[in-house]
């Protein structure tokens, strides 16, 4: 389940960098942070990964000049969905909070709020 998330990710990512891509809003599919928890600590560094991963190229790709004014406006948008539906959980994870104040600060300032480094993979096969 994990792999085929991590396949439908990469290739989401891959589409946003065409200007012309209607896929954008795949890339914001708020399930990714609604999925249930792992009993396994290494699949759970690794969904945190993705998902940090995914929030930093969006906002990478929101403020490109690459990318059409429509690409940049789904992806600002589902941002701001993805933060409000963050907000709204009643105990936030410190991955969940970190994520949303990551977002508001880059929706204060696009330009100047670069996203925060990618987290690294834990070490070992994620297979």
């Amino acid at each position: 389940m994990l792999t085929q998330a991590l396949a439908r990710l990469a290739s989401s990512l891959e589409s946003i960098r065409s200007p012309s891509s209607h896929q954008a809003t795949a890339v914001a599919d708020i399930r990714r942070w609604q999925a249930d928890p792992t009993r396994n600590d290494y699949l759970t560094q690794v969904l945190h990964v993705a998902q940090r991963v995914t929030i930093n190229e969006m906002m990478t790709q929101a403020t490109s000049d690459e990318n059409s004014g429509e690409v940049r406006a789904v992806l600002t948008q589902a941002l701001a969905r993805l933060a409000s539906s963050l907000e709204s959980i009643r105990s936030p994870s410190s991955h969940q909070a970190t994520a949303v104040a990551d977002i508001r600060r880059w929706q204060a300032d696009p330009t100047r709020n670069a996203p925060a480094e990618a987290l690294t993979m834990p070490p070992g096969d994620p297979i």
